[in-house]
């Protein structure tokens, strides 16, 4: 039989009946949930943070024995990164309690014995009186609006956004900004107001664009929460309804589930073999069962920390369900108001070890009185790992960019270096801005973040119809077919509503999604789980549990002792349905459910039969549930009987088998070929299930994780193998040599579900934004280092400054920035998967990575030099500073208006003297008959320029410093094109990132604007025309400078090449050796 439902998305399910075991299938569309079975114990991040310290880790070491101190030392700190790790979902309150584990505990204490409310002690009735809420339907929608105004939201108190101004001038505590901002003051003391204002507004320009980009990256974590945020099932206007967690108010009634993270603290009302982790408040790691009906703590009884009929917010549920109703919410709750008494005490310390400094006239923790310093470690942004090694990198660099610039500053500061431009200048504040422009070459900023969301639906609607045949069957009256979906029903907590998705209204399982399946099937037959527990009122559940693996539910059969049209024996009042591993209810069943509705024996043969039929079903990858009941005239266990395992041991036999159930979950879209990029990538995909050995071979074998050949024996394994003897693992080396080999773990315990790498996206996502990272490090680091150097020689061999500290500025902003950017955007090699995984503790910059950079930054340093030394030549015929001052013959002191110079004006005018029309030379006029000139003249010989305050040496040396700064802008924007890709040419795929065009275009064109309009040309940045044969020149350094470093990231891709033809050989004789001796090994076991 078969019932169809949307062809769209359908999930297939068969119940087979004995003895022929052929059966049915039940089709529905596909859930949502996993088709792997890789949940944990606890379902969301935060609920695994939450639980992480009580739940044992089986991650092992690979080296048995005693480990050294080193060792020792690495493994404190992996558990330190661990912790640390499980911590980011958390809450700040959160947080601070799982820093502060025993203090909190006796703040627990403190404020259990003050509590005026006594929530725990108050009866149900009057509870809800209190409360304003009905315990059975809820609080209407009415309620719960007024009460949300009331009470507010149900959030822990977190720290508070920054400000946009705080962050704002946050960008200006920094060492480099520091100086910059002091080289800008400084200027303006010497009533170098345009130098000073311009660096004033380009420190200014990095802030707003930096406060920008931060501002940004808060609003997408925000918002990005605001889609994450935890939700609760509670129940209101009488019918069982999802809210977000914050919308939670006191009266609200809340349904708990194993896995949930309270959302509030709640007094239980109804609960079945619950339990609770409560380590986040108490500190214990063991888990605490609680229990609706416990009476309250009494002065006869021993002291417990936490009352038995309550839960509390932030601990997690992990055992069992759970009705209860909302007490306290946001920092009322017990998790608020130990955080905030922790907080207050924190706050206290700090203030009393203030005033003791203080009070001893010591300076020590002074900068804990420092209301500067405090605001700043208050609204100072936390760091990930990855920021914190670029902000490391960062450190390192600064530092040594500091060093450079000292060193900058004593050289010229010995050598008595004058700015030709600036000659009235001081020498040190020379210096200084030439210091702070080195250092300011030094610093990377920073990166982008994605993130995406989807999510499911489906509808149960539908028919039944035999195996592959598309017509009615006797099926849908089929007494066995439908008992069996009844006790499914009836043994399950897994509701169907309706759900507007997208403006359609869709059909969507709240509950199990595991139970799914069931409840939709028997749907589709006309059973609705909302009618059934009418008619049979259930009495006590066992819930599932990964050491029983089944379920057990007592319900209470109408007068005719009928379970839907099967009748059991007269006297029954009671029927116990059950569904669970097949194997586990096949051991405790004596009888079986015919078609026809006749129970009868079940032989051993017939035993095997079934069990041949789940292998059977397994292997075609479907999950297989055995559904069975166990009639009773009683309660076989007394009444006050609270022991979960005792009404288990009384329930669970002797069983009469219905049929079985089988359902699967069509892969997802992509799962093969993600699996395939894994491998390509030297990635290990493991698949850890709870499902039954052959199904989990045969999701991995549709799945392509385990490939044609491969042997199941060795690569698939039952998780019960790492612990023969119960929950006793085998020692680490055995468990080890199994996890080494194993592909598929299947039958897998909460606890066996160690680590599932299975997200090829995030693999392939994650490495293009670290290959970015890389690429906008190096493109920094080259550039910057290459500025540098230009500098730093300039000044040890006594030329002129190729550029002006502004200029650098710049340059820094304009053609190292946005390209920079652009290249963070990259959308990846499409061979990165192909690439070795990197260690973990790999540097950023690594390894041959440095030498690109170096290679690259002295290409760079050599073609601006070779520029500047150009420009210096064709506007003085000199390139030494103090050469190209005595040629001229004029310069008295810091005057430099009667020094001429010699330049090059192309092939048709040579060489040409060059000076103000008033210049000097020996005591006689140079230019004596053009004196009185009202005009430029000029001749083969000379150039007389009469406009008041030309000198040569400025505007010669602004030509020069023109042609280093156009050279270095056209070099760097083809830079970020050869970084690009690390080993392809730097026209493959030469367009595909269009934020590149975008960045280098407009760099260029700002380039070229700077260096054309007037007043912002040579009044503010000192730059001055060039020719057009210049232009020429620069364009072809440009390109010589980038064909040599495409030359090198040839040369690199070739020896990488031949090191890969080389290790390709190497396996493959490896592989021909292992096949040798794999043939040799068979023989000989054949010969035995």
């Amino acid at each position: 039989m078969m019932f169809f439902g949307d062809p769209a998305a359908q999930r297939k399910s068969s119940a087979h009946s004995l003895p022929s075991f052929g059966g049915a299938t039940l089709q529905s569309p596909r859930l949502s949930a996993d088709y792997m079975d890789m949940s944990l114990l606890t379902h969301s991040p935060r609920a695994r943070a939450l639980s992480a310290s009580s739940n044992a880790l089986l991650r092992r070491d690979s080296t048995p024995g005693t480990s050294s101190n080193d060792d020792q030392l690495a493994a404190s700190q992996r558990a330190a990164e661990e912790q640390d790790h499980r911590k980011r979902f958390l809450s700040d309150a959160e947080r601070l309690l799982a820093d502060h584990p025993r203090e909190a505990k006796l703040s627990f204490a403190q404020l259990e014995s003050n509590d005026p409310k006594l929530w725990q002690s108050t009866p149900a009735a009057a509870l809800a009186g209190m409360l304003q809420t009905n315990l059975q339907t809820g609080l209407t929608s009415n309620q719960a609006e007024a009460k949300l105004q009331t009470y507010g939201p149900n959030a822990l108190e977190e720290e508070p956004r920054s400000p946009l101004y705080i962050v704002f001038l946050l960008q200006f505590y920094n060492l480099i900004i520091a100086m910059l901002l002091f080289a800008a003051l400084a200027s303006m003391a010497f009533q170098e107001w345009v130098e000073g204002i311009a660096i004033l507004f380009i420190v200014t320009l990095n802030a707003t664009i930096a406060t920008v980009q931060e501002n940004s990256a808060n609003n997408a974590l925000e918002a990005l929460s605001q889609l994450s945020s935890p939700q609760s099932v509670v129940v209101r206007d009488g019918a069982q309804q999802v809210v977000d967690s914050k919308a939670l108010v006191p009266g609200d009634v809340v349904l708990l589930v194993t896995g949930d993270v309270v959302p509030a603290d709640i007094r239980l009302v109804h609960s079945v073999d619950l339990k609770s982790n409560e380590m986040l408040l108490t500190g214990e790691s063991e888990d605490v069962s609680k229990k609706f009906n416990a009476p309250p703590p009494g002065a006869g009884k021993a002291a417990k920390l936490t009352a038995d009929n309550m839960v509390f917010a932030s601990t997690t549920i992990t055992a069992g369900n759970a009705r209860g109703v909302v007490v306290e919410t946001g920092m009322s709750t017990r998790v608020g108001s130990i955080a905030a008494l922790l907080k207050a005490k924190s706050g206290g310390e700090r203030a009393n070890n203030g005033a003791d400094a203080g009070g001893n006239g010591s300076n020590k923790r002074s900068w804990l009185r420092n209301p500067l310093a405090e605001c700043i470690a208050r609204h100072k942004p936390k760091q990930t790992p990855l920021q914190r090694a670029l902000h490391k990198l960062g450190y390192i660099m600064g530092v040594i960019a500091l060093g450079v610039s000292i060193l900058v500053f004593v050289i010229g500061l010995a050598r008595g270096y004058i700015d030709p431009k600036h000659p009235e200048r001081p020498g040190w504040l020379t210096m200084i801005m030439f210091a702070v422009s080195v250092a300011v070459s030094a610093v990377p900023e920073g990166l982008p973040m994605e993130y995406a969301i989807t999510g499911k639906g489906f509808n149960p609607e539908g028919g039944i119809y035999l195996d592959g045949v598309n017509q009615a069957p006797p099926g849908s009256g089929n007494v066995q077919v439908r008992s069996t979906l009844l006790a499914s029903v009836l043994c399950s907590n897994t509701h169907l509503k309706q759900k507007e998705v997208d403006g359609v209204m869709s059909w969507v399982p709240f509950g199990n999604s595991s139970e799914a399946p069931l409840v939709v099937a028997a749907a589709k037959a006309g059973i609705w789980e909302d009618y059934v527990a009418d008619e049979y009122p259930r009495v006590v559940e066992v819930p599932f549990s990964s050491s029983r693996k089944m379920m057990i539910t007592l319900n209470q059969l109408p007068p005719t002792a009928k379970l839907g049209a099967l009748q059991l024996e007269p006297k029954a009042k009671y029927v116990a349905c059950v569904k669970g591993a097949p194997n586990y209810i096949l051991a405790n069943c004596t009888r079986y459910c015919r078609t026809d509705g006749v129970m009868v024996p079940l032989t051993d043969p017939q035993r095997q039969q079934v069990l041949r039929a789940v292998d059977d079903l397994s292997s075609q990858a479907l999950r297989v549930l055995a559904v069975a009941i166990n009639p009773l005239t009683e309660i076989p266990y007394a009444f006050d009987c609270d022991d979960a395992d005792e009404k288990f041991e009384r329930l669970s036999h002797p069983l009469v088998l219905l049929g079985l159930v089988a359902s699967i979950d069509p892969e997802r879209d992509g799962v093969r070929e993600a699996i395939a990029s894994a491998r390509m990538a030297s990635v290990r995909t493991v698949m850890i299930t709870g499902d039954y050995l052959q199904t989990a071979v045969a999701i991995a074998k549709k799945i392509d994780l385990l490939q044609v050949g491969a042997d199941e024996n060795e690569e698939a394994t039952d998780c019960s193998a790492l612990r023969p003897r119960g929950d006793v693992y085998l020692p680490e080396p055995d468990v080890d040599a199994i996890t080494s080999r194993t592909l598929v773990f299947a039958r897998a315990k909460p606890e066996d579900k160690i680590e599932i790498v299975n997200i090829v996206a995030a693999v392939e996502r994650g490495r293009v934004i670290y290959a970015n990272i890389q690429k906008f490090v190096m493109f920094l680091l080259s550039t910057n280092v290459g500025e540098i150097i230009l500098i730093v020689s300039s000044v040890a061999l006594g030329l002129p400054m190729p550029l002006e500290p502004l200029q650098i500025l710049l340059l820094n902003l304009f053609s190292d920035g946005m390209p920079a950017v652009a290249l963070s955007l990259e959308k990846g090699d499409p061979k990165i998967m192909e690439d070795m995984p990197r260690p973990k503790s790999q540097p950023l910059i690594h390894g041959r990575l440095w030498l690109i950079v170096a290679c690259n930054a002295l290409i760079l340093a050599v073609g601006a030099m070779g520029t500047a030394l150009l420009g210096l030549y064709w506007n003085f015929g000199l390139f030494f500073q103090d050469d190209i001052l005595a040629a001229g013959g004029g310069a008295q002191g810091t005057d430099l208006t009667n020094v001429t110079c010699h330049r090059w004006n192309g092939m048709g005018a040579g060489w040409q003297l060059r000076g103000n029309c008033n210049a000097r030379a020996d005591d006689a006029f140079v230019f004596g008959a053009f004196a009185g000139s009202t005009s430029v003249v000029d001749t083969a010989a000379v150039y007389c320029d009469p406009h008041v305050g030309f000198e040569c040496v400025s505007e010669g040396l602004a030509r020069a410093q023109t042609m280093t700064f156009v050279s270095l802008a056209f070099t760097e924007v083809l830079r970020a094109y050869t970084l690009r890709s690390f080993t392809e040419p730097m026209f493959s795929r030469m367009f595909a990132n269009k934020y590149m065009q975008f960045a280098g275009g407009l760099s260029l064109a700002l380039t070229l604007l700077t260096t054309h309009v007037p007043v912002v040309m040579d009044d503010i940045f000192g730059f001055a025309y060039l020719s057009w044969f210049q232009w020429l020149v620069l364009v072809g350094v440009a390109l010589n400078t980038t064909f040599w470093g495409e030359l090198l990231k040839t040369v690199l891709r070739h020896r990488d090449l031949e090191q890969q033809r080389w290790r390709a050989m190497r396996e493959g004789f490896d592989a021909v050796l292992l096949e040798v001796r794999t043939v040799r090994h068979h023989v000989e076991k054949l010969e035995k």
